[in-house]
This record gives C-alpha cells, structure tokens and sequence, in this order.
C-alpha cells in the first residue's frame, strides 16, 4: 500500500512537501496550518514550552540553544546517545583547556575528512563535520573542558521538557503542534545521494 494519506499534517505544510513526494496527500478535513519564515532571532519571542525546532544537521541547534537560555526560555536538545558521544569525543582529545581542544578537533576533523574522502564517504564526512561543529559551538559559550561535557549532558536529553530542538532524524515519528525549521536550505541535504 503507498501510505499516501497524512494524518498528521496540515494541507498547506502537504503541499509544500509535495514538491518532494509527489503523491502525499493531506486526510479529508485537515486543518488549513500556516506556514511562516521569520528569521532565527526572533524565535525566543515566540517559541513555547512543547515546541518542536528541527534541523537536518546538529551543529545550528546548539547556538539556537544558547540563545532561547540566555532569553529564559528552557530548551533540550533530543538525543542522550548524541550527548553522550561528543563527550566521548572531547576525552578523546585530551585536552587540558578549550584552546587545546579546538586545535585537536580541528586537526581530527581534518584526518577524518581526508581519510573518509579517499573512501567516498560523504554523509560520514557530514556526521564528522557535525560533532566537531556541535562541540565547537558548546566550546564558544564556555571557559573549561569541564564546563563543555556539563553543558552537553544537559542540552542533550531525551526528555521532553520545555522547546525541543531536535535534529530531523531524531525526531521521526515525533509530532507537536508548532514545528520549526531551521536552515531548510539542508532538506533535503546537498550531499545526500
């Protein structure tokens, strides 16, 4: 069966996303929906608590992230396991401070990216890209080592609380009455094949 009939979204969000799977179809009587592009700072004013942003990749997330708590507003990045990685990666590094960090991570992202492109490897160079990116921008709001692994255990949780950022892929299957994109330019991504 083609599962074409959405039961989840509204006929204008159907079809904008016609554009990218021809044959969907909004279910009879879905709600008109409304679709608004506002620039990212002004979200802290009108974002909510059970509000969903998405992004296709991590890294944009965190900055937004910074930027809702600096205005008061409780926000988690969605994925422990996500969390719990980009700290493995910094005790990787070895790093007494956060300028010996970042020059680390800049040198592995560069071995990484150098190795997985003579392997053709294009999305691991993405996800590559966006641990070192994540970290960085964690990295730029924080004084230590430590301070960074406390700010990325508590941004990345899989708890709902508050706004909810959430990459696109750890949010299947999630839905919330207002959704944000971000960077809609990456969907679908550039390098995906």
């Amino acid at each position: 069966l083609p599962l074409s009939i959405t039961y989840r979204c509204p006929a204008l969000h159907v079809e904008r996303a016609k554009k990218f799977v021809p044959h969907l179809e909004a279910r009879e009587n879905a709600p008109q929906g409304e679709i608004i592009e506002m620039r990212e700072d002004g979200l802290a004013k009108i974002v909510a608590d059970g509000d969903m942003l998405l992004c296709r990749i991590n890294a944009p997330l965190i900055s937004i992230a910074f930027g809702l708590i600096r205005s008061g507003v409780k926000a988690t990045v969605r994925g422990r396991d996500i969390g719990k990685g980009l700290v493995d990666l910094i005790h990787k590094m070895q790093a007494d401070g956060v300028p010996q960090l970042e020059i680390r991570l800049y040198d592995y992202r560069h071995r990484e990216v150098e190795r997985l492109s003579r392997q053709n490897k294009e999305m691991q160079i993405q996800s590559v890209e966006d641990r070192v990116d994540t970290i960085l921008a964690v990295a730029a709001e924080c004084s230590s080592v430590e301070e960074i692994i406390g700010w990325l255990e508590r941004l990345f949780s899989d708890t709902v609380a508050g706004v909810v950022l959430s990459s696109v892929h750890r949010a299947k299957g999630l839905e919330s009455n207002r959704v944000f994109i971000l960077k809609p330019e990456l969907m679908p991504f550039p390098k995906a094949k």
